[in-house]
């Protein structure tokens, strides 16, 4: 019977597929060997952020969230903020991607846009010809001009013709 294979998640080296990790022993002492790092960075020299620990570990900012993702004695003593997508100054809020200071700004803008959208379109609706402001033959603004437009003999009666309304 041929044991079954599968690569590598890492390199791509061939493994057996009946071990539980998805990395070859070489993949995964070098796994370890960073993990000690981390704690190391965390523990004795009381790091917190990403990239200060990255700086200490000698790895990359994502190498270090991805570690830190998948051990769970690091999640609560590791800052795992993600710095503003717009800035890259601040910290991001919860559940954004964005800071407080640049979400304000952007709120601002939208609602600018959409003001200036506004104006458009009422300047539109101004030039067109059916519905000038000045041309009110065509509007209807009150109650008796419905009732004259219907056809009714009292203004604003819509009641309907029958043996319980008297004419």
């Amino acid at each position: 019977m041929p044991a079954e294979i599968t690569k590598c998640s890492r390199c791509g080296k061939l493994i057996a597929a009946n071990s539980d990790s998805t990395l070859c022993s070489a993949c995964y002492a070098e796994r370890l060997e960073q993990t000690d790092r981390i704690e190391e960075a965390i523990t004795r020299w009381n790091l917190q952020s990403p990239e200060e620990i990255a700086t200490f570990a000698g790895m990359t900012p994502d190498e270090v969230r991805e570690i830190i993702k998948e051990t769970s004695l690091f999640r609560s003593k590791v800052d795992r903020r993600v710095p503003c997508r717009r800035c890259g100054e601040k910290p991001a809020q919860p559940d954004s991607d964005y800071c407080l200071d640049c979400r304000l700004e952007l709120n601002r803008a939208l609602g600018l846009a959409a003001g200036d959208l506004l104006s458009r379109v009422q300047k539109m609706a101004a030039s067109m010809p059916y519905r000038s402001p000045t041309d009110n033959s065509k509007l209807v603004t009150r109650m008796d001009e419905i009732g004259k437009r219907v056809g009714s003999k009292s203004r604003g009666d819509f009641a309907p013709r029958n043996r319980y309304r008297s004419d």
